[in-house]
């Protein structure tokens, strides 16, 4: 079963026999017997991810986990499901560790489950000759999923900091018998959690260290260093939001997650992520409305992007 199907643009029929492909797929997976549940297991070899020469001092230290040999993985918790998401994430630990070790960061990964059919454009009448559907370029699922890993490998110096280990792309089966794709990420426990959980705490008044100036923006110029450093690489985020951006309570840094391939997006699109992600970060984190850190990213976004001058609304 070839896990990476394609059909040429500009071939009606095949693009015909790939959209019926992917929609019989799609009808299938959302059977209840076809989902991914806490009794699912696969097996697979973590990669290990290329460390810097010289680790800091806010990098994690690298989990203990089995890297070069194949182990089955059980999923324990869904971190992000249903049909309104274009991925579903789960965590998942070693088998033979499922009972005894379910608590520990050691033993546990994130899995970021690709399936084709779900994550993957669907040709229309729509879609041109050059590729283009809507204004966008086409992108087949597997072109998406080595997008993404390329951002992270991009990124290998701030992986382990602000950006999570990576464990390389693992092809699977679904239930549903469907080729699919797992991309193996750094499991970040503790509270808050995100930046999103954290800007609830802080509108209720929460009583959190974040409350105060110096961690908060700690917090902030840790993505804002991120996403800089990102952009002079030629790498966009391309989905800023708060629940995208992970809190490393223990070495005050956010960790952005779910970094996007920038394939679908149109040549003046691309050209403008690197702001739009800017402002994006604006947006999420003005969003605990407190004072003074508020008024100080404003002050530094602006200053980054004089024409932005849109209110937090």
């Amino acid at each position: 079963m070839d896990p990476d199907p394609r059909f040429d643009f500009g071939d009606r029929e095949g693009a015909a026999a790939y959209r019926w492909h992917m929609l019989s797929w799609r009808d299938r997976s959302r059977s209840p017997i076809h989902q991914l549940t806490d009794k699912s297991t696969f097996a697979i070899s973590l990669q290990a991810p290329t460390l810097p020469f010289c680790a800091n001092s806010s990098t994690r230290p690298l989990p203990a986990l089995p890297f070069g040999i194949t182990a089955h993985y059980a999923l324990v918790k869904p971190l992000q499901t249903g049909v309104q998401y274009s991925s579903e994430v789960w965590l998942a630990v070693p088998s033979e560790l499922q009972d005894s070790h379910f608590n520990s960061p050691a033993a546990a990964v994130v899995f970021k489950f690709i399936v084709p059919s779900i994550r993957g454009d669907i040709p229309t009448s729509d879609l041109d000759d050059e590729g283009f559907i809507d204004g966008r370029k086409f992108v087949f699922p597997f072109d998406a999923v080595k997008g993404e890993a390329a951002c992270y490998e991009s990124l290998a110096d701030f992986q382990g900091s602000t950006v999570p280990y990576f464990y390389g792309i693992h092809r699977v089966l679904m239930p549903s018998g469907e080729p699919a794709w797992i991309l193996a990420l750094e499991w970040i426990p503790g509270s808050p959690g995100s930046l999103y959980v954290l800007n609830k705490e802080l509108r209720q008044g929460g009583d959190t260290k974040y409350s105060n100036y110096g961690p908060f923006m700690r917090l902030f110029h840790s993505a804002l260093s991120t996403l800089q450093s990102a952009h002079a690489r030629n790498v966009n985020h391309a989905d800023v939001r708060a629940a995208n951006i992970l809190i490393d309570a223990v070495h005050n840094q956010a960790v952005l997650i779910d970094w996007t391939s920038d394939q679908s997006f149109s040549p003046n699109t691309r050209s403008a992520l690197p702001v739009i992600d800017l402002r994006k970060l604006h947006y999420a984190f003005v969003a605990a409305w407190i004072e003074p850190q508020s008024s100080e990213i404003r002050r530094i976004c602006r200053a980054l992007d004089p024409k932005y001058t849109s209110d937090d609304s």
